[in-house]
């Protein structure tokens, strides 16, 4: 017997502890699946999202955020067929009757289900569920060189270097150095150095990811991995140790520039020790370390350290005035914060005159608009069904169902007459 819906939504009303046992998960799904015949056909034929098993059945942090878990679970989100990096869910009652699912991002259902979530935890917690290529980790010193040369662009992968002078090989592996990375059709498309301390966290400070500017972008999908493997994101490098070579061409020390906040290093007489305030700045491109002043990584230019601007949502990029007037936007990104990045990382919003950060797009409901090529905020678009893209608002849609669709996306069996008005075809009334 088939229940009403007013009783069906008595189901799944949030409870006063809305924090589920595995037993009540399983005891709700069966109460679904005898009283729903579209859910029992869901469940039979697909797999609950990995993303939201792992919600329901681990519960981590970033489950208190969720309104109804009951509700999210009526919805059987899968992978999507025509797109697996996507998701699919049912709807409705009526959606499910008639075997319609909805196609959308992971973060975008999320979000549905999780209002009040940070910014940045949904984007991390996204990010292990749509991770791309492989990834690797290496304590070969050759590896640690090589992974900095042919991975994505920054200023220590310079050609004037070869494997056997780099500047990282002061990262030695009995200093517990290591290097991930990761792949795509046999590319290193990311990068990051590590540190495995001796009874302490393992490490890293920032990733790289391959781009089409001469700046890198954080690589979220291997921070995301390094994450999973049981590695902390840290600010800098204090107290580890890196190896002392001398550079007779200019009496300094042989040393790669340092990322996050420790950017010097103390003589130790064996080794070099990486601090906040030490000896010698460790922030010289050149790949040696030097008393005064400072270089600009995107330039090379020398300039008072004072001087130079932090770009980038981490901050742990510092350039040159001149470079962040012609090569980097001031733009709104993640977690609602606003920093610096590469050009082309900036996407002009034609609603409000605003720069925003082309990967966070989704977290200010900005889209790219079909009529004009032009990026606007949700509220000045609408969606079309048949086409899966967005229109201005100034652009005529016609509502079918509850949907609404372009002119030129219409569904079978309709159509737009001469006067603008849609009409059934005859023999779809009939």
């Amino acid at each position: 017997m088939q229940l009403t819906n007013q009783q069906f939504a008595s189901l799944y009303k949030p409870s006063l502890n809305p924090t589920p046992t595995h037993d009540e998960i399983c005891t709700m799904r069966a109460i679904f699946v005898r009283n729903r015949e579209w859910f029992d056909r869901e469940t039979n034929l697909r797999a609950l999202h990995p993303a939201v098993n792992v919600l329901l059945q681990d519960q981590p942090p970033i489950f208190q955020y969720i309104t109804d878990w009951r509700e999210m679970l009526l919805e059987w989100p899968h992978e999507s067929k025509e797109d697996p990096t996507k998701l699919a869910y049912t709807q409705s009652d009526d959606k499910g009757q008639r075997d319609i699912q909805t196609r959308t991002t992971i973060g975008k259902y999320l979000r549905k289900h999780m209002p009040n979530v940070p910014d940045h935890e949904l984007r991390d917690y996204v990010a292990q569920f749509t991770i791309e290529g492989n990834c690797y980790i290496s304590d070969s010193l050759d590896d640690i060189v090589r992974v900095v040369m042919n991975g994505p662009d920054s200023c220590m992968k310079k050609s004037r270097w070869s494997a056997d002078d780099h500047p990282y090989r002061v990262y030695l592996p009995e200093y517990g150095w290591a290097i991930a990375w990761r792949e795509e059709a046999g590319r290193i498309v990311g990068r990051a150095l590590l540190n495995h301390r001796e009874d302490e966290d393992n490490i890293f400070v920032r990733s790289y990811k391959q781009s089409g500017s001469g700046y890198s972008q954080s690589d979220e999908h291997l921070e995301a991995w390094l994450t999973k493997q049981g590695y902390t994101h840290e600010s800098g490098w204090d107290g580890c140790k890196v190896a002392r070579i001398e550079n007779d061409y200019n009496n300094s020390f042989v040393m790669p520039y340092l990322d996050g906040n420790d950017q010097s290093v103390d003589d130790c007489g064996t080794h070099m020790e990486i601090v906040y305030e030490g000896e010698y700045d460790a922030n010289n491109t050149d790949g040696w370390t030097s008393g005064s002043g400072v270089s600009c990584p995107d330039c090379g230019d020398t300039v008072d350290e004072y001087d130079l601007i932090s770009v980038g949502y981490y901050g742990d990029h510092a350039v040159c005035e001149c470079c962040v007037d012609n090569e980097y936007t001031y733009v709104h990104g993640r977690g609602r914060d606003q920093y610096y990045v590469a050009n082309d990382y900036a996407v002009w919003c034609k609603s409000n005159d605003e720069w925003y950060h082309c990967d966070y797009l989704e977290d200010y409901d900005v889209v790219w608009c079909e009529d004009d090529g032009e990026y606007y905020l949700g509220e000045d678009v609408w969606y079309c069904e048949g086409s899966g893209n967005y229109y201005h608002v100034d652009t005529t849609s016609y509502e079918i169902e509850g949907e609404f669709y372009h002119a030129d996306h219409l569904p079978d069996g309709y159509y737009i007459d001469e006067e603008g008005v849609l009409c059934e075809h005859e023999e779809a009334v009939a």
